[in-house]
């Protein structure tokens, strides 16, 4: 599941200083469930304004604690940022890259998705757009690498076997 947020540049100096709030704008919640299909855990990643000395930045939330991750280098932009659950775990990206993960105990599956914006005081517009379902798509590099790798592997066969042209007689033949 993934979902795009903007970060405006006035985020950096909104004061969240309400206990239980300080520094937090805007959080990311996915609803796990377990085989019975009952709820099992909630994955959360968040933009925190007072993280990393004021600079801001994201977390994530691990059983009881918060975790900070990479991946914020500026107010003004998108960010599109999700959760997985994947081999036991649920992993968190922003802009496509892994951030990091969490244990996903006895979750078999995500459900559905909270958005949440915290109102300690402050006035301010959270810019969700293009939730998804799906996976975080990997970045273009990704998708060249994989296309390279296939390729390689395509001419590998080819190669192997004698040639485009013994591959479409072998078929011939097969059909014929």
């Amino acid at each position: 599941m993934g979902i795009e947020l903007f970060i405006p540049a006035n985020w950096a100096n909104l004061n969240q200083n309400v206990p239980g709030a300080e520094g937090r704008l805007a959080s990311f919640w996915a609803t796990a469930v377990n085989a019975g299909n009952m709820i099992s855990w909630f994955p959360i990643i968040e933009f925190n304004n007072q993280l990393n000395s004021g600079a801001g930045g994201f977390r994530i939330w691990n059983n009881g604690s918060w975790i900070n991750v990479p991946g914020f280098v500026g107010y003004n932009q998108w960010y599109d940022w999700g959760v997985e659950l994947s081999g036991g775990n649920f992993n968190y990206y922003v802009n496509g890259n892994f951030v990091g993960s969490t244990s996903a105990s006895t979750s078999v599956a995500l459900s559905n998705v909270i958005l949440q914006g915290y109102n300690a005081g402050n006035t301010y517009d959270i810019y969700w757009d293009n939730l998804r379902d799906t996976a975080v798509i990997p970045e273009p590099t990704t998708w060249a690498v994989l296309g390279i790798v296939g390729l390689s592997v395509f001419g590998y066969r080819v190669r192997r076997r004698g040639g485009v042209r013994k591959i479409l007689e072998s078929r011939q033949k097969t059909l014929g």
